[in-house]
Formats: C-alpha cells, structure tokens, sequence
C-alpha cells in the first residue's frame, strides 16, 4: 500500500493505494509520526479513492489509527471509498464511529465546521 500526503495548514491528507492489510501500518508510520509532531494539525482525511482491497486486518489498522489520533486530539474522517470497500466498513459497524464522505472536498468541508 504506497502513501502519500499532502498538508495544509491544519490538516493532512493520506491517499492510499492498492490494499489495506497487516502489512500497511510500517507504511504508515512515518506519515503518523509527522502529524504526531506537528501540533498545527488538527484533523486527517484518509482518502480511499485507489484502495481496492481492504480486509479485516485492513479495518483494524483504521481503527487503531482513528484511536491514535483521537488520543492526540486529532480528528480523522475517510471519503472516496469504493462501494465494495463501504459496505464491508458498514457491516462492521464502524461507520458509526469513523465518519465516511463521498468526496474529498465534502470530508473538508466537514471537519471546517
């Protein structure tokens, strides 16, 4: 699962690639180190637009990633999902814990208010 990010003055985005599985939070971890240590960040938006396959494994590492940040005063919400990937997130009940957005600018516009 390739990472990348892009930062704006309070908040980051992760786009993810590929899978989300066991072996994504060594990718992850220098990303989540950075918003760590920047204090100006005060929300995250994992955008799912290119995430083909999550499991769940994959849905644990979101989860304990979500804990992560909330325990840092981090807000984080996910967008793009693909219908496949949603309702396996939906079935698992999470949904109603990690808020989902359609779109990217829809997950920003969120976490303005």
């Amino acid at each position: 699962m390739p990472v990348y990010h892009q930062t704006t003055e309070s908040a980051c985005v992760l786009f993810l690639e590929d899978n989300v599985d066991l072996a994504s939070p060594e990718r992850m971890h220098p990303y989540l180190l950075e918003i760590k240590q920047n204090d100006a960040i005060k929300s995250v938006i994992i955008n799912f637009e290119k995430i083909d396959f999550i499991d769940s494994s994959g849905i644990a590492v979101i989860v304990k990633l979500f804990k992560d940040l909330q325990n840092h005063g981090v807000r984080m919400v996910l967008c793009q999902m693909e219908k496949h990937v949603f309702e396996l997130f939906c079935l698992t009940g999470f949904d109603r814990h990690i808020k989902v957005y359609a779109t990217e600018a829809d997950a920003r516009k969120a976490l303005e208010e």
